[in-house]
């Protein structure tokens, strides 16, 4: 476990991510798209199928699955739409080691120490099978009907999971690599739009260093600004690249963060206490959480890529010489697209759209609460 969270390449690029990726049969260089077809298929007869089809015991056990399902479906779609935007990520990783080789070139020590400490920076399943044995044991003793402790709130395909113990480890067998495998594409799906988009945000960082250093002095190296031009070029094509890759992921996200969120809300305000109120709380908070850090390094990413026109106006360019002027006035003019991730084309993740997105929440939980 230890070796594969080894990582033995130069930094520029979430080399974790894109191993994660290719374990499941995504990113370097090559698809494998059986591999993630059967992960898919798991998901589809172990969780996806029972949930939907197979019914729910009471009102608060269908509230509880269907934010389960959501959540699931949030995560193994997600990497279906980095597999089908293979080939961009792709072209993303090879601009950015681009990037980080022109970086290594370079003399300056501080744009080397930014890029590797950034690299520096970037690390379940049978303890319902342990509770079950304990619950039937101890019901035994105490001769009461043993709660049986399950993976995921669904039935399965007419097994008597809850009420059988053989029924209920039956069901054990398949749920066990399939939560693992969940826990796997969760955290795969999360890691390479946390590592691509902190990444890009240190590309255009790196930009902002280099003008502020190349423009102390009057009249600035002619080949030094070129360099400079070309570099935040290609900046602007991974942040294009990497729009292209999670826009429809952070589309979904949104659409089912509402949900799963005003969901579980919903479920808060049952009068009933249970077992699942534990797990509901923590699939409200590891939702909560990864859309808030979405938003966050969304905002990052725009704050980085204005900063290089602060850099521009700082750095005197109309005391330039004429050619290298224009090379900035160049930059400058590209610098004044706005840049970030965004949500099918429909708003910027940010900080102020993740406000917003607390207020749809609770609107659609008023209307839940209404409607039943």
């Amino acid at each position: 476990m230890i070796r594969f969270f080894t990582i033995h390449k130069p930094p520029g690029v979430p080399h974790l991510a894109l191993k994660l990726l290719h374990a499941v049969g995504i990113a370097n260089g090559e698809t494998f798209s059986h591999r993630f077809t059967a992960v898919y298929l798991l998901f589809i007869f172990i969780i996806a199928i029972p949930k939907l089809f197979c019914g729910y015991t009471s009102f608060e056990a269908s509230v509880v699955g269907l934010a389960e399902l959501f959540f699931q479906l949030n995560n193994f779609t997600g990497l279906l739409l980095v597999l089908v935007s293979s080939k961009q990520l792709q072209c993303l990783v090879r601009v950015g080691q681009t990037i980080a080789d022109e970086v290594f070139q370079c003399a300056q020590t501080d744009m080397r120490q930014l890029l590797t400490s950034h690299h520096k920076r970037i690390i379940f399943a049978t303890a319902p099978i342990c509770a079950t044995f304990w619950s039937y044991v101890r019901a035994a003793h105490r001769n009461t009907t043993a709660q049986y402790v399950l993976h995921m709130e669904e039935d399965f395909y007419g097994l008597q999971i809850r009420s059988s113990l053989r029924s209920c480890l039956m069901f054990a067998i398949p749920m066990v690599p399939t939560s693992y495998v969940c826990a796997y594409v969760g955290c795969a799906k999360i890691m390479i739009v946390f590592n691509f988009t902190s990444y890009c945000t240190v590309y255009f960082r790196l930009v902002a260093l280099q003008l502020q250093y190349q423009t102390r002095t009057v009249p600035s190296d002619r080949d030094s600004i070129r360099t400079i031009v070309a570099m935040h070029q290609q900046a602007l094509c991974c942040a294009d690249l990497l729009e292209t890759i999670v826009s429809p992921i952070m589309l979904m996200q949104i659409v089912l963060c509402v949900l799963m969120s005003s969901s579980m809300v919903l479920y808060f305000t049952f009068p009933t206490m249970s077992g699942h109120m534990i797990n509901v709380l923590l699939l409200f908070l590891v939702v909560s959480t990864e859309t808030f850090g979405y938003c966050y390094l969304g905002t990052q990413l725009s704050m980085e890529s204005a900063r290089i026109a602060y850099a521009v106006y700082n750095g005197k360019w109309e005391q330039q010489p004429r050619e290298i002027a224009k090379h900035l006035q160049l930059i400058l003019l590209r610098a004044q697209k706005p840049i970030g991730i965004t949500a099918g084309k429909f708003c910027f993740i940010n900080m102020e759209q993740f406000a917003k997105l607390l207020k749809t929440t609770y609107s659609v939980f008023i209307l839940l609460r209404d409607l039943l």
